[in-house]
């Protein structure tokens, strides 16, 4: 399941569009543009983010042979081998490992 995260703030979205939306609350936001894929960010996290194109994945998943480029993405990732539920429902209890999963629920 692919996510779109914001690079100032960490959080995610499953629509790219919402990513954007989201990212003109961001009052300081100075766009940079990356030149592989053509996303905005600002200068500090544009050169994070061209880690990814760079193919330098730094974060190795001790479980499998998955590399990351990205915390976010390797904590994500290794919730699959944790078999992690992090997000339950205040109503019922009811776990879920996908924050989509309880919001749908």
């Amino acid at each position: 399941e692919k996510f779109y995260m914001c690079p100032v703030c960490g959080k995610n979205f499953l629509l790219r569009i919402n990513l954007l939306i989201h990212q003109r609350s961001h009052v300081s936001w100075v766009p940079y543009i990356c030149t592989h894929c053509g996303g905005g960010f600002n200068q500090s996290f544009l050169n994070l983010h061209q880690r990814m194109h760079a193919d330098q994945h730094l974060i190795l998943c001790p479980c499998c042979d998955r590399s990351f480029a990205w915390a976010s993405d390797f904590v994500r990732h290794h919730r699959m081998h944790a078999q992690e539920r992090p997000y339950q429902c205040p109503e019922c209890q009811k776990t879920f490992k996908k924050h989509h999963s309880l919001a749908m629920h």
